[in-house]
């Protein structure tokens, strides 16, 4: 089993003994994610909504529906890790996408449920750039610091 703690900016490993139930070894390694969880791309959907950022995915999905976006539910979602990398990003975005890579990203790629994709680029970005809804993932504490050993 393998998640991702944001306390500590970690992935930790668990290997269960499924005969036992019991967990017979850990580890933790840092600078390495995971691929993000449903719950994880639907948490960060929700920021993107929620923020001004947002108004053109809200925008896409009342055109294509005739309806307000209220929530991720209302999305397909697919995502990405999205590490910084230096120049790359727009100099307005990059006091809070220098981070990506240091702390947890997702770059979130939505779609219409039955319907097209929606474009989550932030309004203003040029139809060639890298920016797409990168959002800083926050899902609360982990479960506490990992372990190295079982």
């Amino acid at each position: 089993m393998t998640f991702y703690d944001y306390r500590y900016d970690t992935v930790v490993t668990r290997t269960v003994d499924l005969g036992t139930g019991k967990v017979v070894a850990t580890g933790a390694r840092h600078g390495v994610q995971p691929p993000f969880s449903r719950a994880e791309k639907a948490e960060a959907a929700g920021l993107l909504i929620a923020d001004p950022l947002g108004a053109g995915l809200k925008a896409d999905y009342q055109d294509a529906t005739g309806e307000k976006l209220t929530s991720p539910d209302q999305l397909q979602l697919s995502g990405a890790v999205y590490r910084a990398a230096p120049g790359a990003q727009p100099a307005v975005r990059v006091r809070v996408l220098d981070r990506c890579g240091e702390h947890r990203c997702v770059r979130l790629f939505p779609k219409i449920k039955n319907g097209p994709w929606a474009d989550a680029r932030s309004p203003g970005s040029p139809a060639d750039s890298p920016f797409r809804a990168t959002t800083p993932a926050t899902a609360g504490p982990g479960p506490g610091p990992p372990s190295t050993s079982g």
